[in-house]
């Protein structure tokens, strides 16, 4: 070693010498040890492959043994197959109606318009003459000024009693007439006997011919002035007429004038809602303008529109009471009950109702659907069927959208039978004689659980025993086991 390496750097040069000596030391441990490991591994590969075979022939045995022993296949046309088991529910004749749901918009039964029939200023407006306010018949709404009213009333019933009295005065005129030609006709009597006295004795020449003259004038004057005073009576009889027609035209003008003064005062017509009230107070008027308009609330209507199938069986209810002529003509159905039903968060409310005629007795052309009005008496109570407690039931109101159920009630055969039993073809299947048929089925109504169909010709019947249960590719005419009998 070099004189000038250091103590410790000559201890490091030393250990790098000897590492290469170790890996040769390992390597000659390993190989004595891998001939005593490769034989172990030679035994168990021929102890596991003893032991598979052992297990194959094993195997085999058994299985030839099994097969021996199993028993003979069955002879032809023998089928094994088992007998579906089904359930069944039995089909009821349906005598209580059908019910049926249309949407409806409820619309008031009738609406006034409140016009005025004379002019002039707004002189009182009532404070129940408001939108929203309700009202009852004969309540004053408004009042028009009536001071010029009452003018014209009194100065026509002056005119009225002017006219009374020239006609009273003409009867008094009429009655001396009458007395004057009383007289006047005494007078021609008298006259005319003097002229009969006279003829009678003028033979003997007592009476000369000037004063057979003078009597003769005498007559004729008096008749002369007999016809000029019936002459005058028959003149102041016709205008007794003139002046009476005269009078009747006065009490016409002064009953004209009361009713004007009248009508100042206007006053709600029905009972009902107030839904307009276009004027103020002060307001001037014109004759036929629309003061108020009221809403009758003595009952509601509610339009609807129901389908062609729904319509028949009304025409169906009436059977009874009248011919197909008749409804023909007539455009009727006897009054069918319905309910009205209206639903909120916290409740449901039903109205009794009946459904009484067509609105317009025809086919809307966009729909297709028949338009109908229900009737709801403004006095009829809802039945309340509350998800929380409440304390006033609310009314029908114009223009909320309900739901109307109908109850028909058509006179034609029906069946009831559970909703499973109807398949997605239109065909139900029937158990007879323990055999299966597929029956069509036209359903009329159809509920949650339940449907109600027609009983048609070579279709169901009552007493039927239709399958509710699934099939598995059912066939005409297989024999089936029913749930309830095999139980």
């Amino acid at each position: 070693m070099p004189s000038d390496l250091t103590k410790n750097e000559q201890q490091t040069v030393h250990q790098e010498i000897a590492k290469p000596d170790e890996p040769h030391s390992t390597h000659q441990t390993l190989n004595r040890s891998t001939p005593r490991k490769a034989a172990w591994r030679s035994l168990l590969a021929h102890v596991v492959q003893i032991a598979i075979s052992i297990v194959i022939l094993g195997g085999s045995a058994v299985v030839f043994v099994a097969l021996g022993q199993s028993e003979k296949p069955p002879e032809k046309g023998v089928t094994t197959a088992a007998i579906p088991l089904v359930a069944t529910a039995t089909v009821a004749e349906h005598l209580s109606g059908i019910d049926f749901e249309a949407d409806g918009v409820v619309v008031p039964y009738q609406e006034v318009s409140v016009s005025t029939e004379v002019d002039g200023r707004i002189a009182y407006r009532a404070p129940e003459c408001r939108i929203g306010q309700v009202v009852k018949q004969g309540d004053l709404l408004l009042k028009i000024a009536e001071t010029d009213y009452q003018l014209a009333a009194q100065q026509l019933e002056q005119q009225l009693r002017q006219a009374e009295a020239n006609l009273q005065e003409l009867v008094v005129q009429i009655e001396a007439a009458k007395g004057q030609i009383a007289l006047s006709e005494v007078n021609v009597e008298i006259k005319g006997r003097e002229l009969r006295r006279y003829e009678a004795i003028k033979l003997n020449g007592v009476i000369s011919k000037s004063d057979m003259d003078a009597a003769k004038l005498n007559e004729h004057s008096a008749e002369t002035e007999l016809q000029a005073k019936r002459d005058s009576l028959d003149l102041l009889k016709a205008q007794k007429l003139r002046l009476e027609n005269a009078v009747k035209l006065a009490a016409l003008d002064c009953e004209q004038a009361r009713l004007d003064l009248a009508r100042t005062e206007i006053r709600a017509p029905i009972d009902g809602v107030i839904t307009q009230d276009p004027v103020v107070q002060d307001s001037f008027v014109n004759r036929g303008e629309v003061v108020v308009v009221i809403q009758d609330s003595r009952q509601m209507e509610v339009r609807c529109s129901i389908r062609m199938n729904e319509m028949e069986w009304l025409w169906q209810s009436t059977a009874a009471d009248l011919n197909s002529t008749q409804l023909t003509a007539s455009y009727q159905f006897p009054e069918t009950p319905a309910t009205v039903v209206y639903e909120t968060e916290s409740a449901r409310y039903e109205w009794p109702a009946a459904l009484r005629f067509f609105d317009g007795g025809k086919l809307s052309e966009v729909t297709r659907l028949i338009p109908c009005r229900v009737t709801v008496a403004g006095t009829a109570q809802p039945k309340v069927i509350a998800k929380r407690p409440l304390t006033i039931p609310p009314t029908l109101m114009s223009g909320m959208f309900v739901k109307v159920v109908i109850h028909a009630d058509p006179k034609i055969p029906l069946l009831r039978l559970p909703k499973s039993a109807v398949k997605p073809n239109g065909y139900v299947w029937v158990v007879r004689d323990r055999k299966l048929r597929e029956l069509p089925i036209n359903v009329a109504s159809s509920g949650d659980t339940e449907v109600i169909a027609y009983q048609e010709l070579d279709g169901m019947v009552a007493e039927d025993q239709v399958v509710t249960s699934p099939l598995i590719a059912p066939v005409e005419n297989s024999e089936v086991a029913v749930a309830e009998q095999a139980q």
